[in-house]
């Protein structure tokens, strides 16, 4: 890749993959009985599972890069006419999750049984990197050269379960779970590769 004379100093030799998606899961119930009701038991319950798997790569694989450009004279050469060299790799994807569950008894001796479980599962790998499979590659007469890598995914949870009665009820129960992992793997690399810069080699 050849580019950049003078008149383009402040241009840019860009590689960025970027991730920022969201996924949203809402699982919620709800269920009464009446005075009129001979049911004695209402039971409730909501089960929400979200699993999300997610690759994000920024790479510059076996090719050699020069930020002069093919015509580039001897004053542009003096370090003005040097383009900056940057790969970079974000994943900031969000999961969402809410599971919602209420039971109401409305009759004596009647049992009110509201659960709510929620799981979460959130793998990503970002990876930003320059590299070579044979010889090493070269990237020469840049300006600043930044790899950089960064994963941010956040889980947001709500989980309720709750039970009431409307009159004497026997027995009320409510109660939640929510079971959280994150697995984020996040890699900056340099593999067999010469760079060589007017300025600042930063690989984050």
């Amino acid at each position: 890749i050849m580019t950049a004379k003078k008149q383009d100093a402040n241009a840019e030799i860009a590689v960025k993959a970027e991730d920022k998606s969201s996924l949203t899961s809402v699982a919620a119930t709800a269920g009464l009985i009446s005075a009129k009701d001979k049911t004695l038991l209402n039971g409730q319950g909501a089960v929400s599972t979200v699993y999300s798997k997610k690759v994000t790569k920024a790479t510059i694989a076996d090719t050699g890069i020069d930020a002069w450009s093919s015509n580039a004279s001897e004053e542009d050469k003096k370090g003005s006419g040097t383009s900056c060299l940057s790969v970079a790799a974000l994943n900031a994807s969000d999961l969402y999750n809410f599971a919602l569950a209420g039971a109401l008894g409305g009759t004596t001796g009647s049992v009110g049984v509201g659960a709510a479980v929620s799981t979460n599962r959130l793998n990503q790998t970002t990876e930003a990197g320059i590299s070579n499979t044979a010889k090493p590659v070269n990237a020469t007469h840049a300006g600043d050269i930044a790899v950089r890598a960064q994963g941010t995914g956040s889980i947001f949870d709500l989980s309720v379960g709750a039970a009431g009665s409307a009159s004497d009820s026997l027995v009320e129960f409510g109660g939640s779970l929510a079971y959280n992992y994150i697995n984020n793997a996040t890699a900056a690399k340099v593999i067999n590769a010469n760079l060589a810069s007017e300025d600042n080699i930063g690989v984050v």
